[in-house]
């Protein structure tokens, strides 16, 4: 392989997350005549809610080896960076990713189609590293507060560059790397997903970071690229909503994804200061699950029984924007499943990746409540069969509550993981 960079990793500069392997069972390959024996994963971001290559993998599988009709034709509606469209590809199938962030997609595009050569795309990276710093900031004045002042300049001086780089791919790895770079390279709360600031932080110089994560970049791509020797098949992601989805009726022949959560992440907010340093949208009223900016509605809502007494009693109806927040991410729910029962064709399987959480030791069953609405949208034979990792907390215990981060006990705060399927 050509390479203009050749180096050794550093003491304590090994890669931080290493590619995730999974097993694909004998029955599946024996329906995919071109899928590998195993699917592997690359980490590529460090972006909320990311499928494991074994629970991707297993989905795939079963929708594979139990739906009532061949499927060739995989969609992902809630792509994120593209885990299950990766790993459809690799299985041999022609997979589809539709994604509302521009992170997402970003990410998500660069992992199915990288630079022809990941390393020279991360010796790049390694020469905007080297850039000078500008004489001052023109940053946003927030992720000037972010970065500090050496290096909210030294990304001054390195967007320029950056604008400048014809190639797409290698401009697409490199967004990529500085994004990821930000984060250690600001005051950000480690280990956090809220933005949350720590006062004593150093923030790690961005050179460093850009350059130990463009490598690991490049080593993700060039594993994932080498995983497909062999196994022709078609992918994409686009760039959509999926309450609306561009395909055509019965398109696909199953779905596969992990939907937002009630009150989900804000994925903009975890990731503020890349859409900050790049001047991204925020279209944050459209995530499915937003907390806030609901108006309230003057009549009464039907919503899933296992949703009903939280709605009236816990978050008081209309009345509070828990209440609001519940009705809309129903109402979001039930138009995206509308378009998942048009999209799908007769006998395919949908495979919804959806939790319970447990708050104060109680818990929120939005394992039943989806199952309902996924029946009420036509699907049939709805059943929802425990994930491996269910029952694992949300959050470390012995988090410090004054900075933002949360405290959490396996029994009073977690999540409960289930898979919930249907039949078209």
């Amino acid at each position: 392989m050509a390479t203009e960079l050749t180096w050794a990793w550093e003491p304590g500069e090994q890669p931080a997350f290493t590619p995730r392997h999974a097993t694909v069972p004998r029955l599946a390959l024996e329906r995919l005549h071109r899928a590998r024996d195993h699917v592997v994963l690359g980490w590529f971001h460090r972006y909320p809610a990311r499928f494991a290559a074994e629970v991707v993998t297993d989905m795939l599988v079963r929708v594979v080896t139990e739906a009532r009709r061949p499927v060739a034709r995989v969609l992902d509606p809630f792509c994120g960076t593209g885990s299950v469209v990766a790993a459809g590809r690799q299985l041999g199938l022609a997979a589809i990713g539709l994604e509302l962030s521009t992170l997402g997609v970003t990410v998500g595009r660069l992992r199915l189609d990288p630079p022809a050569d990941p390393w020279t795309a991360a010796a790049a990276c390694e020469r905007l590293a080297a850039i000078p710093p500008a004489v001052e900031s023109r940053v946003e004045p927030e992720l000037a507060d972010w970065l500090g002042t050496a290096n909210a300049r030294h990304l001054t001086a390195i967007k320029p560059a950056l604008d400048e780089i014809e190639d797409e791919r290698t401009r697409r790895f490199i967004t990529v790397a500085v994004s990821q770079s930000l984060r250690p390279s600001s005051r950000w709360l480690p280990g956090s997903v809220k933005a949350t600031a720590d006062p004593r932080r150093d923030p790690i110089p961005l050179a460093h970071s850009l350059v130990r994560w463009a490598r690991q970049l490049a080593r993700d791509c060039e594993t994932e690229r080498n995983a497909l020797t062999g196994v022709p098949s078609e992918a994409a992601i686009v760039h959509g909503n999926a309450r609306k989805l561009p395909l055509a009726d019965g398109g696909v022949d199953a779905i596969v994804t992990s939907p937002p959560y009630f009150i989900t992440y804000d994925y903009f907010e975890i990731q503020r200061l890349s859409y900050l340093a790049f001047g991204w949208p925020m279209p944050r009223r459209d995530q499915i699950g937003a907390k806030y900016g609901h108006h309230p509605l003057p009549a009464s809502v039907a919503l899933p029984e296992a949703f009903r007494s939280w709605y009236e009693h816990e978050f008081r109806a209309e009345r509070t924007f828990l209440g609001r927040a519940l009705r809309a991410y129903t109402q979001d729910l039930r138009t995206h499943l509308a378009e998942a029962a048009r999209v799908v064709a007769p006998g395919g399987l949908v495979a919804y990746s959806v939790a319970n959480s447990v708050r104060a030791g109680r818990v929120f069953d939005l394992v039943s409540g989806f199952a309902e609405l996924l029946g009420e949208a036509g699907f049939a034979d709805v059943h929802a069969l425990p994930r491996v990792q269910a029952g694992r907390r949300i959050l470390p215990p012995g988090r410090d509550v004054r900075s933002g981060r949360f405290s959490s006990d396996a029994g009073r705060a977690g999540v409960r993981e289930y898979i919930v399927f249907g039949q078209r």
